[in-house]
C-alpha cells in the first residue's frame, strides 16, 4: 500500500473557472464541485437569472442554489475590458473553464478558447450549447425544450394522433452537464498522462438524439418500413411496455426474455406460451391488443394498485 495519502475528495486541488448559467453549465460544474473541486462562478453584474425564479425563500431562488450549491462567486461586466483581465488573470491559475453562452459571446470577450489557450496550454476548456459552436444553427441561442424540438424527442413525447408534449423536465441540460462533466474528466485523465489541454463542444442535441434507444435505428434498419410515432402511454414498438391503470394509479409493466413466462402465468393466460402468435417480440406486438386487454382485466380483477405491484415484482 502506498504511503501517499489520497485525497478526501476526488477531485480535490482541480480549480474551475464557471462561466455557466441557468441549468446544464451549473449541473456539470455543481457535479465537479460535489467531487471536490474549487469552483469559481462568474455572474454578472444582476447575477445568474436562474436567481430570479421561483420559489423564493429568504431572498434566494431553490433553483439556483439546486444547481450552483457548492460553488463560490464573483459578480462582474464581462463587456469591461477591467472584467476580462482579471478573467485571464484567474485563466492562468485554473485547470478548467466551462462556458455556456450563445455560441460566439465568448470570443465577443476575448475569452474564447483561442484566446485562452494561448494564456494556459494545460487548460480544459468546456462549450456548452443547444445545438453546437459550428454549423448553420450555431448562431441560435437555445433552452432544453428547443434541443429537444431539433432532436426529435418532442416529437416522440404525447398521446397517439395528439399534438407534441413537453416533458416538463429538464433532461435534456441536466444530461447535457453530466455529459461534459464525463468528458472533462477524460481530458483531464488525458492531461495527467501527458496530453496537454483540451477543447470540448458538447451539446443538447448531440445528447438529445441519443436518447432515441430504437426510434433512429429502427426507422433506418427498416428502410423507412417502419416509422416511429407517438405512441402514448404504450410503447411504440415492444409489447407489453407501458402504463396500464389499476385502482386510481397507473403501473409500469415491461415483459422481456424470460419475464414473459412469468407474466401470463400469473395474468392467468397460460396458454399465450402455447400460441404460436405470440412466439417472439414480433409476434407480441402484431397482436398487442390482446396482450393489453389482458392485463388491463387482470389488474381491474387485483384492484389494489400496492397488491398488484407485489404481485409483479
Amino acid at each position: 500500500m502506498s504511503s501517499t495519502q489520497a485525497p478526501k475528495h476526488l477531485l480535490a486541488g482541480v480549480k474551475v473557472l464557471d462561466f455557466s448559467h441557468y441549468v446544464a453549465g451549473p449541473h456539470c460544474t455543481r457535479l465537479m464541485a460535489e467531487a471536490g473541486a474549487d469552483v469559481i462562478k462568474i455572474e454578472s453584474l444582476n447575477g445568474d437569472t436562474a436567481r430570479a425564479l421561483p420559489v423564493q425563500r429568504e431572498g434566494r431562488s431553490g433553483y439556483f442554489i439546486q444547481h450552483n450549491r457548492g460553488k463560490r462567486t464573483m459578480c462582474m461586466d464581462l463587456r469591461k475590458s477591467e472584467a476580462q483581465e482579471i478573467c485571464r488573470e484567474l485563466v492562468k491559475q485554473v485547470d478548467v473553464v466551462v462556458e455556456n453562452f450563445t455560441p460566439g459571446v465568448m470570443k465577443k470577450f476575448g475569452l474564447d478558447w483561442n484566446a485562452l489557450r494561448e494564456i494556459n496550454p494545460d487548460l480544459v476548456m468546456c462549450s456548452i450549447s443547444c445545438l453546437g459552436q459550428e454549423g448553420e444553427l450555431a448562431h441560435l441561442p437555445g433552452f432544453d425544450y428547443i434541443g429537444q424540438a431539433y432532436s426529435g424527442i418532442m416529437a416522440m413525447t404525447g398521446q397517439v394522433n395528439g399534438p407534441p408534449a413537453l416533458s416538463g423536465m429538464a433532461f435534456g441540460d441536466i444530461s447535457t452537464g453530466a455529459h461534459a462533466y464525463g468528458a472533462i474528466v477524460t481530458a483531464l485523465f488525458h492531461k495527467l498522462r501527458g496530453g496537454g489541454g483540451q477543447y470540448l463542444d458538447i451539446t443538447l442535441l448531440d445528447c438529445l438524439f441519443s436518447y432515441h434507444e430504437m426510434n433512429v435505428q429502427v426507422c433506418s434498419g427498416s428502410g423507412g418500413q417502419m416509422l416511429p410515432r407517438r405512441s402514448g402511454h404504450l410503447h411504440a414498438f415492444v409489447t407489453p411496455l407501458g402504463l396500464y391503470k389499476c385502482g386510481n394509479r397507473y403501473l409500469v409493466v415491461v415483459a422481456i426474455g424470460p419475464q414473459w413466462e412469468n407474466l401470463v402465468k400469473l395474468i392467468e393466460r397460460p396458454d399465450m406460451l402455447t400460441d404460436p402468435r405470440f412466439a417472439d417480440l414480433a409476434g407480441r406486438h402484431a397482436n398487442k391488443q390482446d396482450i393489453n386487454t389482458s392485463i388491463e382485466a387482470w389488474l381491474a380483477k387485483v384492484g389494489d394498485p400496492d397488491k398488484a405491484l407485489q404481485l409483479l415484482q
